[in-house]
């Protein structure tokens, strides 16, 4: 049966099943490509990027959703807030956005009783063939800090 073969596969060292659906695949195939080639060891990530080098800000929603519309494979979303990461060309925010970050408005969260503001992080995305180092971190204290 394919559930037994699928099951003793994953057993073995270093393997990976992989879902794939059809209507993803024909959505975003470029996207999917980069992911599967980079899962199956074919390709490292092309472009490695280290967050010490960008400079964290704040992006305009339009900005933000194209760049996850040609990044992420769940594409954009609305948001309350839009932070993106930069490289860092003299040190200022004119350089090239390589990372993008959404997060949602404060919601009142119970937990044990106890009630808490909080916020989600909704989406996070770096370029298609570039990893970012240390770049949700960045973006996650520089949205603490605003």
């Amino acid at each position: 049966r394919l559930t037994d073969w699928i099951s003793s596969a994953s057993q073995k060292p270093y393997s990976k099943i992989v879902h794939l659906h059809q209507d993803v695949w024909l959505a975003k195939t470029e996207i999917v490509k980069s992911r599967l080639l980079v899962q199956a060891g074919a390709k490292r990530s092309g472009n490695r990027i280290f967050a010490r080098k960008t400079v964290a800000t704040r992006v305009n929603a339009t900005a933000a959703i194209d760049f996850l519309e040609r990044h992420h494979l769940w594409g954009g979303t609305r948001a309350k807030y839009y932070y993106g990461l930069f490289r860092n060309e003299k040190h200022g925010a004119d350089g090239e956005l390589v990372a993008v970050a959404t997060f949602s408005s404060r919601r009142k969260v119970k937990r044990n009783g106890k009630v808490f503001k909080s916020h989600e992080l909704l989406r996070y995305c770096a370029q298609r063939d570039a990893t970012v180092v240390g770049g949700i971190s960045k973006l996650c204290k520089e949205f603490i800090n605003d």
